[in-house]
């Protein structure tokens, strides 16, 4: 029989990760293989993370054309505050732009817009940038 497992990079936490499996065949014979591999967060990687979150929402897939384009502007303001953070800023600037980001993923959650869980998530690998 065949399972994979198959996840998304952010479902790793960032940095190095080894992922393993082993298969039995029908036969009774069995393998091991194993990975590693690096997961990196970046400012353009989470900016389009938070996008593919809010789109895929119930909430947004509800709304007709005119409101989807309002709610791609929230998600382009919250990818504007990682932009913030990205340009060369005191390190006090950078964690106050990655403060914001994370404040407004979390108002997100009682509004539809993200699960808690996808909050955790961006909150997360933010904390990586």
């Amino acid at each position: 029989s065949e399972m994979c497992i198959r996840d998304s990079a952010y479902t790793f936490p960032p940095g190095s990760n080894t992922f393993s499996a082993t298969a039995t065949d029908i036969a009774g014979n069995v393998d091991h293989g194993s990975t590693s591999f690096t997961v990196k967060v970046t400012y353009a990687s989470l900016c389009n993370l938070t996008i593919s979150f809010t789109q895929s929402s119930a909430r947004y897939k509800s709304l007709p054309p005119q409101q989807q384009a309002a709610a791609n502007a929230l998600a382009a303001q919250l990818c504007g505050y990682l932009s913030t953070a990205q340009i060369t800023l005191t390190p006090t600037q950078k964690a106050q732009a990655i403060k914001a980001y994370q404040y407004v993923v979390q108002a997100l959650v009682p509004m539809g817009w993200l699960t808690g869980n996808q909050a955790t998530t961006l909150v997360t690998l933010s904390k990586s940038l």
